[in-house]
């Protein structure tokens, strides 16, 4: 009998140990301290869609205007998403937390930024895009040539790149996301991005040693667009180009602050009543930051004004509808 307490007293004191140790891993692991379960980095590569897209700072639950990303700059995705007011015109807007180049955390509007995906380039002329990696659903829509974009390689196949793109001056389908070109039609050549994306910011330059020295960076990037780059560069050294000056309106660096003056005035991206189009509407009251103007006054309506070009918008707004302070 004595033995045989003796056994019971040990089997009862191993399970009760055995117990103990089971709730202490039982509960190690609710609490999210098990070495076998480390955080998951969430960081994942992302590309920006806009040539000078607004990147933004949070203050007083505001997204307050902080600087610009270039089109194609590879950013990070830190996976977090919210909808918040933009403080410029109060109105609601979808953002994106990134980590830009500058190592630096910034908001921008998602429909700036591809994540999951690597920069590249639309090689062929009216490039078909389609809905699915199928060539029996096209999407109706065409994508013109040397178009940066986004390339998703998770979504892509052998035949199919899934893509995204922003494209400003199209209404009918400004956002293009995750939908699919023939691999054959984009290229993702580090070489010829660059190449392309000099180019293009090039383009938004008003300062003439600028846009000189970033064509010139873009020529020794690569050879794809040598002839597209260097009819740039000409054009800049005064030598006869093909173009219609008649729609060519110049502009400098100008800063200020203003509020549109009336309801439902055109934001356009050009200069222009007659050849720009229409990309946005600002309402009445909405404030502006304005960063160039066009060097002469030009009449709209009967009113004689300059146009503003105003970062945020992406656009030029006539300055007849601009109460400036």
């Amino acid at each position: 009998m004595k033995l045989g307490s003796k056994m019971l007293l040990a089997i009862t004191i191993a399970t009760v140990c055995l117990l103990a140790v089971a709730c202490g891993k039982e509960q190690n692991n609710a609490s999210g301290i098990s070495a076998s379960q480390p955080a998951s980095d969430t960081n994942q590569n992302a590309v920006i869609l806009f040539q000078d897209a607004a990147i933004y700072v949070e203050k007083d639950d505001e997204m307050v205007y902080s600087s610009k990303a270039a089109i194609a700059e590879n950013v990070q995705w830190l996976n977090e998403t919210k909808i918040a007011t933009r403080a410029s015109d109060g109105k609601e807007r979808n953002f994106a937390k990134i980590v830009s180049s500058d190592g630096k955390s910034y908001w921008i509007q998602d429909v700036f930024v591809a994540d999951k995906a690597v920069p590249g380039i639309i090689l062929g002329s009216d490039t078909v895009l389609y809905r699915k990696a199928d060539l029996a659903s096209p999407a109706g829509k065409v994508l013109p040539e040397n178009t940066l974009i986004a390339v998703h390689p998770a979504g892509s196949t052998g035949v199919f790149s899934q893509i995204s793109a922003y494209l400003p001056n199209d209404k009918a389908l400004p956002v293009i996301q995750r939908l699919y070109v023939k691999n054959t039609q984009v290229s993702t050549e580090t070489d010829e991005v660059r190449s392309l994306q000099l180019y293009s910011i090039a383009l938004t330059q008003t300062n003439p040693v600028n846009k000189r020295e970033l064509l010139s960076s873009a020529l020794e990037s690569g050879r794809r667009f040598t002839d597209l780059i260097q009819a740039a560069i000409d054009k800049l050294d005064g030598k006869s180009v093909s173009t219609d000056a008649s729609t060519e309106r110049s502009f400098a660096d100008f800063s200020a602050t203003g509020n549109i003056n009336s309801d439902n005035v055109n934001v356009r991206d050009l200069p222009d009543e007659v050849n720009g189009k229409v990309v946005s509407t600002l309402s009445d009251s909405q404030y502006l930051v304005i960063e160039k103007r066009t060097n002469q006054q030009y009449t709209v309506e009967g009113v004689s004004d300059y146009w503003y070009f105003s970062q945020e918008e992406n656009g030029w707004i006539f300055g007849g509808f601009i109460n400036l302070k």
